[in-house]
């Protein structure tokens, strides 16, 4: 990690000052595959709109001097939306042992110098002195292997979130709904739910 990048905590009303620049980053970086998100700035705000209301939620927010380059989100799963509770409540789990990953983003030329790890690490640890918390979670798009925009040099992320511990659930799956940057309106895409059982 270069010397000038540092991770800061935000919690509370101080999430507010770092919304737009985190929901800048998602559109800029979920744009990539296997995303491929058309990004849409009212949409993005509306979307971070649980962490500001939820008392608990975190921010870990990387900056190189005064830029955001990174950030990544918790929340307990009882303050996210319902698309994401739903699959957890349909098998039966209790929503107060779950921590919810929101996302993990970061300028492609910050990559592959430990930040995304130490991304989980840090909300790792925070679910673990949350107190009650049996599982964190987050979950990905599935996209089909020979998808025509997939790079030749795109680099799967399972086996680095198989490193630290997480399992892929196939029977979690939630549906969300963006627009593609190569089609012309917006369709449902599943995602599936990782989990790693802490404590």
């Amino acid at each position: 990690m270069k010397p000038s990048v540092k991770i800061i905590k935000v919690i509370g009303s101080h999430m507010e000052q770092y919304l737009t620049s985190l929901a800048q980053l998602r559109i800029q970086v979920f744009r990539e595959y296997p995303y491929l998100y058309q990004g849409d700035l009212a949409y993005e705000l509306e979307y971070l709109k649980p962490y500001l209301k939820s008392r608990d939620a975190v921010f870990f927010i990387a900056m190189d001097d005064s830029e955001v380059v990174g950030a990544s989100t918790c929340i307990p799963l009882w303050h996210e939306d319902e698309v994401f509770q739903r699959p957890f409540l349909q098998h039966e789990y209790n929503l107060h042992t779950i921590m919810y990953f929101g996302e993990s983003v970061l300028l492609q030329q910050y990559r592959g110098q430990g930040i995304g790890y130490l991304f989980f690490q840090l909300r790792e640890k925070y679910a673990m002195d949350y107190g009650g918390i049996k599982f964190c979670a987050f979950c990905a798009v599935e996209r089909n292997k020979s998808h025509p925009l997939k790079p030749d040099n795109y680099r799967d992320l399972s086996h680095f979130w198989q490193r630290l511990g997480y399992k892929k659930h196939s029977g979690l799956l939630t549906y969300l709904n963006w627009q593609d940057i190569d089609k012309s309106s917006s369709t449902d895409k599943p995602m599936t739910f990782w989990l790693k059982e802490i404590n």
